[in-house]
């Protein structure tokens, strides 16, 4: 299970949201589950992430469990995997303007780090466990027709 600890809010014209997430040490592993997030709540609709690993990558995505006929969401989005040993060495993955409907509700990269990555570049925290960072805003909601910001996030 991926464990969201914290919830970090930047307070800035955008109302972005840091979401962070404690990946099991597991998810190096070959034959583990995914680790998939319990919903949490951003712009009143839920959403999950999940870590898949695959052969030799992990995968990261970030999907709207609300979806329904009819709901189209349009984010910015970025995640992060937090190098323990410096935060230039982190490995991150931005999407801006992603739409999430019904019909296409997950988004995220297969390719996000190799799996031998994981432990020889520093990601492994001392815990033995992973930190990922979603960052997080809601650009338009077009089930109610009005607009949630101003403009686009910069998402770093």
């Amino acid at each position: 299970m991926a464990r969201l600890f914290r919830l970090s809010t930047l307070n800035d014209r955008f109302d972005t949201r840091v979401f962070t997430f404690q990946l099991p040490a597991s998810v190096s592993k070959e034959n583990t589950p995914d680790a998939c997030s319990r919903d949490f709540t951003y712009g009143y609709q839920s959403w999950g992430v999940s870590a898949v690993r695959y052969e030799r990558h992990v995968g990261v995505y970030l999907t709207l469990r609300s979806a329904c006929v009819g709901l189209t969401v349009i984010v910015d989005y970025g995640f992060t995997l937090v190098n323990g040993e410096h935060f230039t060495k982190n490995e991150v993955f931005t999407e801006r303007g992603c739409v999430f409907t019904s019909e296409s509700a997950t988004h995220g990269r297969s390719t996000f780090v190799g799996v031998p990555d994981l432990t020889s570049r520093g990601f492994r925290q001392d815990s033995g466990e992973f930190v990922l960072e979603l960052e997080l805003g809601i650009t338009k909601d077009l089930s109610n027709e009005r607009d949630t910001r101003a403009s686009l996030a910069i998402v770093l």
